[in-house]
């Protein structure tokens, strides 16, 4: 009888182990994931924001041949439903204005190819201005968040040394 209860807690307890492993690996393979995901897009991020803010200075929208590339969704597309499963509701609700903000940009490139053999046409700047900052913030949040130490690193450098208050002194 004593045998067939140290069996059955030998059972519940290398239950309980595995169960807990497998969570904790679970666990560890959607962070990188997660990880791997967000670092694709913000690659290709940064390249439809280079592209947005050239063409913000320049005046001229890049090539035809080089449009899809240049505000491309293929990581997007690709990674999505890794990332609805990981992030939080905030910047899910970022990424899919990013998302359609590159088919913005990808349709106004191709009506301007059109219309005006690739100049930005007045009534584009708006919202090339306000895609572009839009990108560089995703962008660098995208990589502040890859890198927490960095910034945390960063926040404690900045932090004043404690200085000892000494009262001062009574005449």
């Amino acid at each position: 009888m004593v045998t067939a209860i140290f069996g059955l807690l030998g059972v519940l307890v290398g239950a309980v182990v595995t169960g807990l492993t497998q969570h904790a690996l679970d666990r560890a393979r959607e962070r990188r994931l997660k990880r791997a995901s967000l670092r694709l897009l913000a690659n290709e991020l940064g390249d439809a924001w280079i592209s947005a803010k050239r063409t913000r200075d320049e005046g001229t929208w890049v090539s035809p041949h080089r449009v899809n590339q240049a505000y491309s969704t293929d990581v997007w597309v690709e990674h999505r439903t890794t990332l609805a499963a990981t992030v939080d509701s905030f910047t899910w609700l970022r990424l899919l204005t990013i998302h359609q903000t590159l088919g913005k940009l990808r349709a106004m490139a191709e009506a301007a190819q059109i219309k005006s053999e690739g100049t930005v046409m007045p009534e584009q700047r708006v919202e090339l201005d306000y895609s572009v900052s839009l990108l560089e913030g995703v962008v660098k949040d995208l990589i502040d968040w890859d890198d927490p130490g960095r910034l945390a690193a960063f926040r404690y450098l900045r932090r004043r040394p404690r200085v000892p208050r000494v009262p001062p002194l009574q005449p």
